[in-house]
């Protein structure tokens, strides 16, 4: 058994029948042709080296951010020590603001003495366990979209998220041609050309929105030049959407009650901002809704037509510095170079009205080659909005009433014609006050909860926003 066992194995493995050896041949060979014409196959199916390699994702439109009024911190140029985008600065020093303030006296004032800087977007304040959140939630939110910060000054490689920093206290105009130069630098660092301008996304909060469409509609124009019909398309940047959030397109009448009454940022404790400190600050004449003469009513609910545009009504019903109370501060504060004398006031108020009439009108109507820009809107109904006043004499002097003090909220019949919905600083009919071209290129709209400045912050906002830029542009 051991010797058949044997040779039993030993034929198994070599073989000497013929027609077996040409059968395993016969297999042997067809397994490789079947290797052979799959490994081609395989070969021609296969892409190149070159071919192989990702290709590049598409270059996203650099986003950059325009905060209102206020919302860009200010240092001292000789110090660098911060005045404004700090806790402490709403506490001290108690100045009125008067270390904020801008000239108002002609000679002066059409070209200040820069004693401040920009330095940076408002993120929060801080003071010991307490946290206010200014812009921290909106820059957050686009890094976590994989946005990657950068600076206009310095462009880093990548970069795609831009706050520009401006001295907000300056007129809308002259702001509009700041964002257009260092728009202007980006778009010629990232590669921009008359012939492949770079895609530029804009967002802009408050007051900010007039800054962003006078860019959209009249370039790097000063206002004469746009008043007379002339165009000037940018050459190395386009902006290819515009997203207005809580925007006064149409006027605040909330801005005349600051102009009028100061404001404490913080109640009880905090640093009053005096009328004559916000009197300084020009973009705030270009919010005031000077268009409108149903703006008053008196005690019996009839209009009182009064133009707001005109120095007379100020000087007549003695609001912002034209009241007795700045007037008899600034008489003890003998601060001529900011205030002047009371001509000088006058002189700068009839300056900024005109300006500010001749900016609405402008931005009201349709502008020579608007561009493909399209516009999208955060937008706010659900906290009561000043929409008009009680003007009506207290003691010898006039008194504006708006609808939450005592005088209008008490009688249902003043507080209705005094009171709208909208996001506390703008109506909402003031937030879709569009010219005709403009209001053609809206493609997209949002309405949110929270206060005027809350609904960029809140996360409905924020997803409205990234949903706008992701909305795909013909």
């Amino acid at each position: 058994m051991g010797s058949d066992s044997q040779a039993g194995h030993t034929g198994g493995m070599s073989g000497t029948d013929p027609p077996a050896l040409a059968r395993g041949l016969a297999i042997r060979v067809a397994r490789a042709k079947v290797a052979i014409s799959v490994a081609l196959a395989i070969v021609a199916l296969a892409p190149s080296r070159a071919d192989s390699q990702p290709l590049p994702e598409p270059r996203r439109a650099p986003l950059v951010f325009v905060a209102g009024t206020t919302g860009t911190k200010l240092a001292q140029i000789s110090t660098g020590k911060l005045v404004w985008g700090k806790t402490m600065n709403l506490f001290r020093p108690r100045d009125r603001g008067y270390s904020l303030a801008l000239p108002v006296v002609t000679e002066t004032a059409s070209h200040p003495q820069a004693r401040f800087r920009p330095a940076g977007p408002l993120l929060d304040l801080r003071l010991l366990l307490w946290k206010k959140q200014i812009y921290g939630p909106f820059l957050a939110h686009f890094l976590g979209k994989g946005r990657k910060l950068g600076r206009f000054e310095a462009t880093q490689p990548g970069a795609d998220l831009f706050f520009f920093d401006y001295d907000w206290r300056l007129g809308v105009v002259d702001t509009a041609l700041e964002l257009a130069a260092e728009l202007d630098e980006l778009g010629s660092a990232l590669g921009g050309s008359g012939t492949a301008p770079l895609a530029v996304d804009l967002i802009c909060q408050s007051n900010a929105a007039k800054t962003c469409r006078y860019l959209v509609k009249y370039g790097a124009l000063p206002l004469d030049r746009a008043e007379a019909g002339h165009s000037h398309p940018p050459a190395a940047y386009r902006i290819r959407k515009l997203i207005l959030v809580g925007a006064s397109n149409g006027g605040a009448l909330r801005t005349l009650e600051l102009m009028t009454r100061g404001r404490r940022y913080v109640a009880l404790l905090g640093r009053k901002l005096s009328q004559e400190a916000f009197f300084s600050i020009r973009p705030l004449f270009t919010d005031l809704p000077i268009q409108r003469k149903d703006l008053f009513f008196d005690p019996t609910g009839k209009t009182i037509d009064i133009d707001l545009a005109s120095p007379t009504s100020w000087i007549e019903y003695g609001w912002s510095v034209f009241a007795s109370k700045p007037q008899r501060r600034l008489a003890r504060a003998r601060r001529p170079d900011l205030f002047g004398s009371r001509a000088d006031r006058t002189a700068y108020l009839g300056a900024q009205l005109d300006r500010a009439a001749r900016l609405q009108r402008l931005l009201a109507n349709d502008a020579p080659d608007f561009g493909s820009t399209r516009y999208y809107h955060l937008e706010n109904e659900s906290v009561p909005t000043a929409e008009r006043a009680l003007l009506a004499e207290s003691r010898g002097r006039w008194k504006v009433f708006f609808f939450d003090d005592r005088r209008v909220a008490r009688n249902p019949d003043l507080k209705a014609l005094a009171v709208s919905a909208g996001d506390g600083h703008a109506t909402l009919g003031s937030q879709r006050a569009l010219s005709p071209q403009e209001q053609a290129a809206s493609a997209g709209s949002a309405l949110v909860r929270g206060g005027h400045f809350e609904m960029i912050i809140e996360p409905a906002g924020l997803n409205a926003l990234s949903s706008f830029l992701a909305d795909p542009v013909p």
